[in-house]
């Protein structure tokens, strides 16, 4: 993956389409999951956490929220 831009803190994204994974690298993800992305990728790539595992999901896929509590 490219160049990385670290975010300050954990931040709640939700998933506004399903993603379907296509390496050993990258989560799928169903729509309305909620993540916490660890650190923005410049390509567009993010590194994100979601039900305890740490992997790739496009950017693109996920839009900020604000008062959600991951379970």
């Amino acid at each position: 993956r490219g160049p990385m831009a670290v975010a300050g803190q954990e931040e709640n994204y939700i998933c506004i389409e399903k993603f379907q994974a296509d390496s050993s690298d990258e989560i799928s993800l169903e729509k309305g999951a909620v993540v916490q992305v660890l650190q923005k990728n410049m390509d567009g790539w993010w590194l994100v956490r979601y039900k305890g595992r740490e992997a790739y999901a496009p950017g693109t896929y996920l839009k900020k929220t604000s008062n959600v509590h991951t379970v």
